[in-house]
Order: structure tokens, then sequence, then C-alpha cells
């Protein structure tokens, strides 16, 4: 049951990330609103949709007010940087879809975030890197490789 819950989010997940892309790319292509625009458009929906989440948290006790108290400054810090880095991510990616084809960046993007993400947790996290996991690391660069050789 659980692994059947597993792959059903991983799957909402991809699915997600590889829609969401695209649905900027059609809103900004009819040139009707800039990137700018669009940015905030979307955050401003995004930040609806999270109110009544958490309303609904909130009022079905999946969640209380001392879940604030619970964390300490750097707790703070590190949702604050982790909400700066979403912000700006999200942002940079609306201006380069507006110049390159989604595909082409996805391709060029998701590689490297893979592969920083093997590194930042094994020096940093004390996450594990076996033979398969450097091995793959290599084929995704190799692929990248391939992917802009021109």
């Amino acid at each position: 049951m659980y692994h059947n819950k597993l792959y059903f989010y991983l799957l909402l997940i991809i699915l997600c990330w590889t829609l969401n892309p695209f649905i900027k790319k059609k809103v900004l292509k009819n040139n009707k609103i800039n990137s700018d625009e669009y940015f905030a458009i979307n955050h401003t929906f995004v930040t609806i949709i999270i109110l009544v989440y958490l309303y609904f948290l909130f009022t079905n006790k999946k969640c209380d007010y001392n879940c604030f108290k619970k964390l300490n400054i750097y707790d703070y810090l590190y949702i604050f940087v982790g909400s700066i880095t979403s912000i700006l991510g999200a942002r940079l990616l609306l201006t380069l879809i507006q110049f390159k084809e989604v595909s082409y960046l996805v391709s060029s993007i998701q590689p490297l975030v893979i592969s920083l993400t093997l590194i930042v947790g094994y020096l940093f996290f004390n996450e594990n890197i076996s033979l398969l996991k450097l091995l793959g690391i290599t084929l995704i660069i190799s692929g990248l490789i391939c992917i802009n050789k021109k």
C-alpha cells in the first residue's frame, strides 16, 4: 500500500513539473502580459490557494498555531532562504522560457539539479554516494553534453 501511494505521488510530481513550464510558456507566448506580470498574477493565485489550504488545515485540526512556536530563529532563516530560492528559481525560469524551448531548458537544467543535489547531499547532509550513483551522474552529464552538442 505504501509503495502505491509513493509511486502515485511521484507520478503527480512528475506530471506537475513537466506541464508547469509549458503552461507558463503558453500564457507568455501570446504577449498579453510580460514575465513580471505573469509572476505576480501566478503568485497571487498561489497565495490564495495556500490561504484556503491553511484554513482547511486549521479547521480540521491538522495544524495549530503552536507550530510557529516550535521553530527557532535558524528554522525561520532556513524557511526564508528556501522561499527566496523558490521565488528566484521560478522567476528566472519565466524569463528563460520566453527565449528558449521548454524542452531544451528542462533537459539542460534538471541534469545539473540532479547532479548538484547528489553532491550537496553528500557534502552537507551526510547522504550516501554509491558507485551506481556516481555512474548515474556520469551518464547524466554525458547526456547533457550530447543534448548541448551542436
